[in-house]
């Protein structure tokens, strides 16, 4: 996306708008991100193609944006003498601007001292600095989170401690679980549930909470949160009449007015499958996983850390594997306990239903298909066998028994695989793969590339009546297969499961960054898409 987005801004002519800095410093960004996906040598060359542009758009319009960047760059492409001079005369400039601003401005004029300071290695008034600009647009989170890990990449250069950051960053995000049923909605144990709840909160503020609403704690949180103004993103595994008739009737009647006024009041209301009747431990497990996914991506947006709380005592089972989850994804974030355990349970006559056993597995899924393949005459068709279907065949081989389907039908492949980190690694080899072949020595049209969409999602396998080959099935397959024709040529595109799993697997070695929503062909809204890279 960035190679098209550098070939557009070409083509609009834009880096001839000597006297607009947004258009000119666009430039320096697009380098930049460019820089961030080369190896280390060339990573250098690149940050300072990218300093360069940002100087030029500082030298011609003197805007501090442009400056500051252009300073940091310099420092990070290892030019750290050019990076403090010209820190020093952002400072001075910066600091001279008088007149109304409004507070985003403010804030960026601000934080362009503070980085200044940063890098000239004044720390205390660095921080100090930040914390002042902070306080001229208190909630703009996105922006401060922005100068945060700008922060985080000077100080990781210089192998400097970064822990004195941790103080001005926005609330925390929070997934919570632990589903403590069977308790009369009005009684003392609840009382103490909610009371110690809110002590959590006033201690650790958080911006957005993320999980279910089952009867008992899910709710008792989820009521606790939104009187604090948390902005509550609510995740089902299944449709929502079918999960208040599993999770949330069998415990009396108050329980569902609380369940429904939750929801009204919820910022966002998900279900994880399109199940009406179906509450399985696999739609359970992936619907905690996704808003696990969503805590986790809601932190790194605001540069912040996600933390999980868990109620307890539980039934146990499921809630003891989403904690593990958690902890094992090795992102250090803490696992809080709100014990309950020194009140007496003797209100809790009514046992929770247990969860249905479902033929269906949780799995992996990976479609590609290359662009542009159904233009080719038959000679240009051999040459794609030979050099590219039957490298990409080599790629999937090499992952061995972590791949447990695959079939292909022309130019398209589909691939399952037991986990995302798998399915990931697979991904990224293709393309890589993809990027390696030598097009103009393989007599090949420049015009082809890879896409590769990519889902995770309850499946069947089973014998194909057809072929009588084993075979994998279910709506999650038809899900993922509409992933790829959206994705950018040479991308690799997610669903939010996908990117949930992602986030949550000890695999380090690739990210996943949301996109926005895009409409999927014969599916009603608009899904949240992820890029991985």
């Amino acid at each position: 996306a960035t190679e098209l987005a550098l070939k557009r801004f070409g083509e609009l002519q834009l880096d001839q708008l000597t006297d607009n800095e947004n258009a000119m410093a666009l430039l320096g960004r697009l380098l930049k991100d460019r820089a961030s996906t080369l190896p280390k040598l060339q990573k250098s060359i690149a940050l300072k193609e990218s300093a360069d542009a940002y100087h030029k758009a500082w030298q011609l319009t003197g805007g501090h944006y442009s400056g500051i960047n252009a300073a940091t760059l310099y420092t990070l492409a290892g030019k750290a003498g050019i990076g403090q001079e010209t820190a020093k005369r952002v400072l001075k400039t910066a600091a001279s601007i008088k007149g109304s601003e409004t507070p985003e401005n403010s804030y960026y004029r601000e934080a362009s001292c503070a980085e200044a300071y940063l890098l000239l290695g004044k720390i205390n008034q660095a921080r100090n600095t930040l914390a002042t600009a902070q306080k001229l647009d208190p909630e703009n989170w996105i922006a401060h989170a922005s100068t945060l890990r700008q922060f985080e990449r000077i100080l990781k250069h210089r192998n400097e401690n970064a822990s004195w950051l941790d103080a001005l960053r926005p609330p925390q995000t929070c997934f919570f679980t632990g589903r403590i049923q069977g308790i009369a909605p009005n009684s003392a144990l609840t009382s103490a549930i909610t009371e110690k709840i809110n002590l959590f909160l006033d201690n650790s503020p958080l911006t957005s909470a993320h999980g279910a609403l089952a009867a008992g704690g899910d709710i008792l949180f989820a009521e606790a949160a939104l009187a604090q103004g948390v902005q509550l993103n609510i995740l089902l595994p299944c449709q929502k009449d079918a999960f208040e008739s599993y999770s949330v009737t069998p415990f009396g009647e108050a329980w569902i007015a609380r369940y429904r006024a939750c929801l009204s009041q919820a910022s966002t209301v998900t279900e994880a499958t399109n199940d009406d009747t179906l509450m399985g431990e696999t739609a359970i497990s992936l619907a905690a996983l996704i808003s696990m996914g969503q805590a986790i991506e809601g932190a790194d947006a605001l540069a912040t850390r996600a933390v999980q709380v868990l109620i307890q005592p539980s039934d146990r089972g499921l809630s003891e594997q989403l904690t593990q989850a958690w902890i094992s994804s090795g992102r250090g974030f803490e696992s809080i306990t709100l014990e309950a355990s020194d009140i007496s349970l003797d209100e809790a006559k009514v046992p929770a239903p247990k969860p249905t056993q479902s033929h269906r597995k949780l799995a992996a899924m990976l479609f590609a298909d290359l662009t542009g393949f159904g233009q080719l005459h038959d000679e240009g068709v051999r040459n794609v066998l030979t050099h590219i279907l039957r490298p990409l065949s080599e790629v999937l081989e090499s992952t061995g028994s972590a791949m447990t389907h695959v079939d292909s039908w022309g130019d398209g492949i589909f691939a399952v695989f037991e986990d995302v980190a798998s399915a990931t690694k697979a991904a990224l080899a293709l393309q890589n793969k993809m990027q390696n072949i030598n097009f103009i020595t393989n007599d090949l049209p420049e015009t082809l590339s890879l896409r590769i969409g990519c889902h995770y999602g309850p499946v069947t396998y089973a014998d194909d009546p057809i072929t009588g080959r084993p075979g994998v099935f279910g709506s999650q397959v038809s899900h993922a297969a509409k992933i790829e024709p959206v994705a950018v040529p040479g991308a690799i595109l997610a669903s939010e499961a996908f990117a949930s799993a992602l986030a949550l697997s000890p695999y380090n070695e690739a990210s996943s960054h949301y996109i926005g929503r895009q409409s999927l062909k014969g599916i009603a809204r608009p899904v949240r898409l992820f890029s991985i890279n």
